[in-house]
């Protein structure tokens, strides 16, 4: 069975192709609607879904995938992870910057990317520390079908006030915190970063908010969401809680990474500026006054 799963999964982890499979589900779970469905055949073709239901035709010469005896659901999503890292703690960072080159990093994250398509996560978010743009490579060479992985959003080097997540390094030695972040301090030094950013790649852009005694002002954080929402991504903040989440909330930021003190005010505030999303649709609606708007 677990060939046969992850057969599937590899089906949908590389550019379209030109063969047509039938997948016969006998537990389909639609999680739009928290239901389940009996005996559906899913027809594929071209590297993607064209029909589904129980009396779907099979075409002459289709590959038959017989999942007639188990529970069959869309891929997961992961929306923070680091595929490149290599499982190093915060205080382990600055070993990884003198350790390991970017091929090094890359190498890892190819590895770590069919582990966890093989684990039926068929779309991530990777949110940094991925040396000189590794996550870039990583998302190209899996979207040219060179290496089976899931669909990936990258957030290349990640944004934040003068250190990175470094602390108090001698300044003799130089800050090479700067092989995996962007030191912005100003409004107009994170526009330049964003830009950046999206000129080697990223498809998405984080932030880290508060990791030093100093952090973002709201200023700081809208100018990173607004160049960002122009360019059509999204921006994730590295963030625990305090005045540095009510800053980030404040500036629009599309998601709170962590919030690990986050106080019941910040929680409501978060709810009053959160995006507000139609019913399941081909495609959601976002009705935010700051969020990226769809046509």
């Amino acid at each position: 069975m677990f060939t046969r799963l992850l057969a599937l999964l590899l089906l949908f982890s590389g550019p379209a192709v030109a063969q047509t499979v039938a997948i016969r589900a006998g537990n389909l779970v639609d999680p739009a609607t928290g239901s389940v469905a009996k005996n559906q055949i899913i027809l594929v073709r071209g590297g993607k879904i064209v029909d589904v239901g129980p009396a779907v035709q099979v075409p002459p010469g289709a590959e038959v995938v017989d999942l007639s005896n188990a529970w069959v659901m869309p891929g997961l999503m992961d929306a923070h992870t680091h595929l490149t890292l290599g499982g190093l703690m915060l205080d382990q960072l600055e070993a990884a910057y003198l350790r390991e080159t970017s091929g090094m990093r890359l190498l890892r994250g190819i590895r770590n990317a069919r582990i966890v398509l093989e684990a039926g996560f068929t779309t991530i978010k990777d949110i940094g520390n991925a040396a000189n743009y590794a996550d870039t490579d990583l998302r190209e060479a899996i979207a040219r079908g060179w290496f089976p992985g899931p669909t990936i959003f990258n957030t290349g080097k990640i944004i934040a006030p003068f250190g990175g997540q470094s602390h108090g390094l001698p300044p003799e030695i130089g800050p090479f915190w700067q092989f995996e972040y962007l030191d912005a301090d100003t409004p107009d030094e994170v526009r330049k970063a964003v830009r950046r950013n999206i000129y080697y790649g990223a498809n998405a852009i984080k932030l880290v908010a508060d990791n030093s005694a100093f952090h973002y002002s709201v200023e700081e954080i809208r100018a990173a969401v607004s160049e960002a929402h122009a360019a059509g991504l999204t921006v994730a903040v590295h963030v625990y809680g305090g005045e540095a989440a009510r800053n980030v909330i404040l500036g629009g930021a599309d998601s709170v990474e962590h919030g690990f003190t986050l106080n019941d005010d910040l929680l409501r505030l978060m709810k009053e500026k959160a995006p507000c999303w139609s019913a399941p649709t081909s495609r959601s609606s976002i009705c935010s006054p700051w969020a990226p708007r769809e046509g």
